[in-house]
């Protein structure tokens, strides 16, 4: 692909991106003026259980396809085939499990027994999301970027839709089961991407299933390298998933011991997760997007030992990635009472977004980071990163909660992701090291 071409894909996914968010936002709008702080609130207490079934049925195999597809085009159907049957083993067990101990989830662990119809809501989401991601995987191993990208606008289509007609048919809807609502918004969304992938891909063989009963006969597989991907990608990201599950948990626990009613603490944990930091995090798709970019480039540069080309691709992209958190920072330090008031009509977490917008440009390159790990077959580093960084961040939450309340809560996560990203730069520095010692710095002829 030419230098030309490659700039008008980019700038052709990002902008599709940019609608997908723009029709994200929309629905997020919709959703927090119609369902309310407190259905939003109950909402923001489960949606850390939904992220670890969803780390857990998954198992990072969106990323482990990719990377493997990539290396491997001519074996993409097989690889595809064997993670299907992996993430469906899973998430049979975890649907059982979630459906037997959601009783004692919400009442004892999210010490809220209103978070009862979320949690049982979440059963849906988990193989639906971990077959749409399976897939996902498959088409960005091939380098389909553009095909990815709409699916997140049907994507964000569907849950739109979903909003809309189920507030049409039931406005007054007690609020435990209105915070419900957002949960299965998820799982339709995740319907409409995925029927979007398989249905307007261009090749058109993709969809004979003969094909794949065909694959399913042969003794060829590849598990194993799947599985040597995923398996340490999955550790990273579940203890990641673990601490978001837990923080919850820890926040209302030591806020309690401050005599604040538990109604308050719901509230002021939701107008952080609910409000300040999705509108933090939104940009996080440019991220994303571009991460995307590095999985073919990487696996054929890979296969040509292209170390220079590796590294300066990278840097292009974490520089860009860089730069585009800056401006975002920027904006939100300066018109965060204006943005919060524009998008949620009231400014439920601007303060919030004020005082920690700049800490959070370091953010915006974690993912591609994360993502050049991944393809180098890094995983285990990003584990121990993971685990120091997870570690941290829960320390800091039990020391600063007690005295900062909210402000504490935000001091951990930065801090933890700062951990974070810098203990990847160090990994993939040291990576290219052991490599290729002559293309650190200049071109190796």
């Amino acid at each position: 692909m030419s230098k030309k071409s490659k700039i008008i894909l980019l700038s052709e996914v990002l902008f599709i991106g940019l609608f997908a968010k723009g029709l994200s936002l929309l629905s997020k709008i919709l959703m927090t003026r119609e369902l309310g702080l407190e259905a939003m609130s109950i909402f923001s207490l489960v949606n850390p259980l939904i992220l670890l079934l969803l780390t857990l049925s998954s198992l990072s195999l969106q990323s482990a396809i990719a990377s493997s597809i990539a290396k491997k085009p001519e074996k993409r159907k097989t690889i595809l085939l064997n993670a299907i049957i992996i993430t469906l083993v899973v998430s049979s067990v975890l649907i059982t499990l979630l459906g037997v101990f959601s009783y004692p989830i919400s009442k004892y662990l999210l010490k809220n027994i209103n978070t009862l119809p979320c949690v049982l809501a979440s059963i849906f989401v988990i193989p639906l999301t971990s077959i749409s991601s399976i897939i996902k995987g498959y088409f960005l191993g091939i380098s389909e970027l553009k095909l990815t990208s709409y699916s997140q606008v049907f994507e964000e289509y569907g849950r739109l839709l979903f909003i809309i007609v189920i507030l049409w048919m039931f406005p007054n809807t007690d609020t435990n089961f209105k915070a419900s609502f957002a949960v299965f918004s998820l799982c339709v969304g995740e319907i409409f991407q995925t029927l979007y992938m398989v249905l307007f891909y261009r090749n058109s063989k993709f969809n004979k299933i003969k094909s794949f009963l065909n694959l399913s006969k042969s003794k060829e597989n590849y598990y194993s390298e799947i599985l040597k991907t995923s398996i340490p990608m999955t550790l990273s990201r579940l203890v990641g998933s673990i601490t978001y599950f837990i923080e919850p948990i820890i926040f209302t626990s030591l806020m309690m011991r401050t005599n604040i009613d538990i109604d308050q603490i719901t509230i002021e944990y939701g107008i952080l997760n609910s409000y300040a930091l999705p509108l933090l995090l939104m940009p996080g798709f440019i991220s994303v997007t571009l991460s995307n970019l590095l999985i073919p480039t990487l696996g054929q540069l890979i296969r040509k030992n292209d170390y220079y080309s590796m590294k300066k691709y990278i840097l292009k992209i974490v520089s860009l990635c860089f730069g585009i958190g800056l401006i975002i920072s920027i904006t939100f330090y300066l018109f965060s009472n204006q943005i919060s008031s524009l998008i949620y009509g009231q400014t439920y977490g601007a303060e919030i977004i004020k005082k920690y917008s700049l800490f959070f440009i370091i953010y915006y390159i974690e993912t591609p980071l994360i993502t050049c790990l991944a393809v180098f077959s890094m995983s285990k580093e990003a584990f121990k990163s993971t685990v120091i960084s997870s570690i941290s961040r829960i320390i800091l939450m039990v020391l600063l909660i007690d005295k900062y309340q909210v402000d504490g809560l935000c001091i951990a996560i930065i801090t933890s992701t700062y951990i974070d990203v810098i203990m990847n730069l160090i990994y993939l520095i040291l990576f290219f090291i052991r490599k290729d010692k002559r293309t650190i710095f200049f071109k190796n002829h």
